[in-house]
């Protein structure tokens, strides 16, 4: 990987490079796509962070609580150039406390979708089609001398699929764009009937496009935006992150309800991602 990138960098190969100022010019743009060298940094220190912007995390919170069971449902997209992957998922969230498949105590439908851990291997036929609407996730026990209670449904709207589409990426050469980070456009497809936002998660894991590697280095940041279809990244999300480093933001967004019966308590999720990796900006001159 790294050594693609050394290569882009050499050539200056820079049809991706994403001005996302309003303020830029076309012409200065084509100027910086052909005419750009990339200063090299000075020493850095490896550190370490996990942190979260200040915003309405609303649903997403119940990802956090701690439970003895997961349901639901995850599309993964590795990058523009990939479809989404569906996977469906159901049973303990550690796996210490069943013995077997068959010891799980619930039975789960998702619209009527058996999604017991022995059907769940592949996602459904259909999984597509559970994004975008209401659904419906029944958990009912196995057997009556597990318990009284009666079936537990819980409806929640799942969001569409999510899509970035700017930086927009079409072709293999352009799936690690460099990006300035002042100004930095993200636009995605909008949901106007998702009211939990999207989650944007920042990585940098210490490697680097100019200069060696920081190993011992994990920053992650998190915010939450609305789901009006784009963003300009906050600059405190670069903070601290070199010239020429290789960046990850997932973009997420879905939902989740965390519920108890009897005595177990069960997060509910449902949600879809997409990978963006792209070299972080910060420095330009032209030639």
């Amino acid at each position: 990987m790294k050594t693609f990138i050394k290569v882009i960098c050499v050539v200056l190969l820079l049809p991706v490079f994403c001005l996302s100022c309003d303020n830029i010019s076309e012409k200065t743009a084509f100027r910086l796509s052909e005419n750009v060298t990339l200063v090299k940094n000075p020493m850095y220190s490896p550190q370490n962070e996990d942190s979260y912007a200040a915003g309405d995390y609303g649903s997403y919170l119940n990802y956090f609580k701690d439970s003895d069971n997961i349901i639901g449902i995850s599309a993964s997209k590795p990058s523009a150039l990939n479809s989404h992957r569906i996977t469906g998922y159901c049973g303990p969230k550690y796996e210490h406390k069943t013995k077997s498949v068959e010891s799980y105590s619930y039975d789960v439908k998702v619209n009527n979708i058996d999604f017991s851990r022995s059907a769940i291997t592949r996602a459904p036929s259909n999984a597509q089609s559970l994004f975008g609407d209401v659904l419906t996730f029944s958990i009912a026990p196995r057997t009556i001398t597990r318990s009284e209670v009666d079936e537990c449904e819980v409806e929640m709207y799942v969001p569409e699929l999510i899509h970035i589409t700017q930086p927009n990426i079409t072709t293999e050469e352009e799936l690690l764009p460099l990006c300035y980070y002042d100004g930095f456009k993200l636009c995605w497809n909008a949901d106007q009937n998702n009211e939990n936002g999207v989650i944007l998660i920042l990585e940098w894991i210490g490697e680097m496009v100019i200069g060696n590697d920081i190993p011992d280095t994990h920053i992650r940041r998190t915010c939450v935006v609305d789901d009006d279809g784009e963003t300009v990244l906050s600059n405190n999300l670069f903070e601290g992150i070199p010239d020429t480093a290789v960046c990850h933001l997932t973009v997420l967004r879905g939902n989740m309800e965390y519920v108890n019966i009897e005595d177990e308590s069960f997060n509910i999720m449902a949600e879809s991602h997409e990978f963006l990796s792209f070299v972080l900006i910060r420095e330009v001159t032209l030639l």
